[in-house]
């Protein structure tokens, strides 16, 4: 390939292939002189050295935009050559020019390479050129917009963090192009709420940025198994979460009692040891839950708005005072569709702060895989 100093990365390659030496010349004159934007001019007198210059090209993150090939070449036939090169490089623009293609060899080129013209010799230079240079500005074209649309996918994947797809799937709105402030939907779900205990003197003796990774990894720990029990994130409140899952008490309470079992291989993976070592409490209720969209015009948030959710809040609360490390009301209890997988023991009646009404509490019973001896 020819040697240049401007950075191959940065420019557009036009590759001429023909058997015929004093073409290539008459080609490559032309288009030096006639192209509207800085390009590299490659060149090549058969089927497989263009082949060797394309697989170059792609090895080194080099554009190529345009390919000008002849048809009636010695070993592979034009239609060929443009048909190995779009399996590789499907944006490339590909033209055909020729004297002596059929029409069956054009036909194929078009279906099977994507031929971008056709052109037929002798040409006239200033209609190669004017094919050419609209050929370049399409590809150009297509190349911006896919950046444009690489650029759109990575900005929806961060945008869909704070907003998850799970929880905009619950919404009434079949795209989200429609959803409004306020819109919401009421449903009966299960509410999981998790609190870190003494996190916060913890974080009193580490460095802000240690609390901070400290608090990712948890919830980073957390976040999955949330998600395997067919539940998502509703917020985060500093070292609590809160979840709901739509299937009911039979995901949440499954995945309540996971977040305690896998809980020991996280201290492990943080070398806690003794007091050290992470506990957390998890209360769960069930009812009607609303989610939907709050705030301003300015900022959304999704949230959930119900006493389900301040009640499994509440539960939570308990737990510590109970010396139990996961909780649940009665209505999850009896939601259960399969309640002989979940050991559980009726504590009673808990006035529950904020209710006027007591609860009825039901502790659930963890095993000794969960490595933490109590929630307290």
């Amino acid at each position: 390939m020819e040697s240049n100093a401007i950075d191959q990365a940065q420019r557009s390659v036009v590759l001429c292939v023909d058997d015929e030496h004093i073409v290539l010349n008459s080609i490559g004159e032309q288009l030096k002189r006639g192209l509207s934007q800085p390009c590299l001019i490659e060149v090549a007198e058969s089927g497989e050295e263009a082949l060797e210059i394309v697989d170059e090209l792609i090895e080194q993150g080099t554009h190529l935009a345009v390919v000008i090939s002849d048809h009636l070449m010695p070993r592979m036939k034009g239609d060929e050559l443009l048909r190995r090169i779009h399996a590789r490089l499907p944006d490339a623009r590909k033209i055909l020019l020729t004297g002596q293609a059929s029409a069956d060899a054009v036909g194929s080129a078009v279906n099977h390479a994507s031929l971008y013209r056709y052109i037929a010799k002798p040409w006239e230079s200033a209609d190669l050129l004017l094919t050419i240079n609209e050929a370049l500005k399409s590809y150009r074209q297509t190349l911006e917009l896919a950046r444009k649309t690489t650029r759109l996918r990575r900005t929806l994947e961060v945008f869909q963090r704070f907003v998850p797809r799970d929880f905009i799937r619950q919404l009434p709105a079949d795209d989200v192009t429609t959803l409004s402030l306020g819109a919401g939907v009421e449903r009966d779900m299960s509410v999981l709420f998790s609190d870190m205990r003494g996190f916060t003197s913890r974080a009193e003796t580490m460095a802000p940025t240690e609390a901070f990774g400290f608090l990712n990894r948890y919830l980073g720990h957390a976040g999955p198994i949330i998600r395997e029990h067919s539940g998502f994130i509703i917020t985060f409140l500093g070292d609590a979460l809160m979840a709901a899952f739509p299937g009911g008490p039979d995901d949440a309470l499954a995945c309540s009692q996971d977040l305690y079992a896998r809980l020991s291989r996280f201290n492990d993976m943080e070398g806690l040891r003794g007091d050290e070592r992470l506990r957390i409490g998890v209360g769960v209720n069930t009812g009607p839950l609303l989610i939907g969209i709050i705030g301003d015009d300015e900022r959304w948030e999704g949230s959930a708005i119900s006493d389900v959710a301040n009640t499994a809040a509440r539960i939570e609360s308990l737990t510590k005072k109970l010396g139990v490390a996961i909780a649940a009301s009665e209505s999850t209890i009896a939601g259960l569709n399969a309640p002989e997988k979940v050991s559980h023991r009726r504590i009673g009646e808990v006035n529950v702060k904020g209710r006027k009404q007591p609860v009825n509490v039901y502790e659930i019973i963890t095993t000794a895989a969960g490595g933490e001896p109590s929630a307290s």
